[in-house]
């Protein structure tokens, strides 16, 4: 709310409108990831928060560095718990069931053992980039 109230303060209703924008296009690109059961619920108000302050070309820049923060961060989380190569053997053996006529991908990614990846932080350095690099092509 307070987001949506200092934009339409400083710029009127194009100040809403643009936090709105950004609010629903944060909060819905993670609420998918949401639903399939890829991020936490607090990860999609976190990035709904981050679109209704920065608006939309903000929102958008913010998605992207926190995707390269969160790969480097699923590295170094994989690295750090030794299913590295467990988990992309696993990825390979998924990859090829899609070329391999008849053969069925298994569901061992299903049943992961590694702990769950915090992609707030990703989303938290993801935002902090946005802020010192904006992007001006979007």
């Amino acid at each position: 709310m307070i987001g949506f109230g200092i934009n339409t303060w400083q710029h009127g209703w194009n100040g809403l409108f643009d936090s709105l924008s950004g609010f629903m296009i944060g909060f819905l690109m993670f609420f998918i990831f949401f639903c399939m059961g890829g991020i936490g619920g607090g990860d999609v108000k976190l990035m709904g928060a981050v679109g209704a302050f920065g608006g939309l070309k903000f929102t958008l820049s913010a998605i992207y560095y926190g995707a390269i923060c969160g790969a480097v961060l699923a590295l170094l989380y994989m690295a750090w718990y030794g299913t590295f190569f467990t988990t992309f053997s696993k990825l390979g053996r998924l990859a090829l069931a899609f070329f391999v006529p008849g053969m069925k991908p298994t569901a061992e990614l299903v049943t992961s053992t590694t702990k769950k990846l915090p992609y707030g932080i990703a989303i938290a350095a993801g935002t902090i980039l946005a802020i010192l690099i904006p992007m001006e092509f979007i």
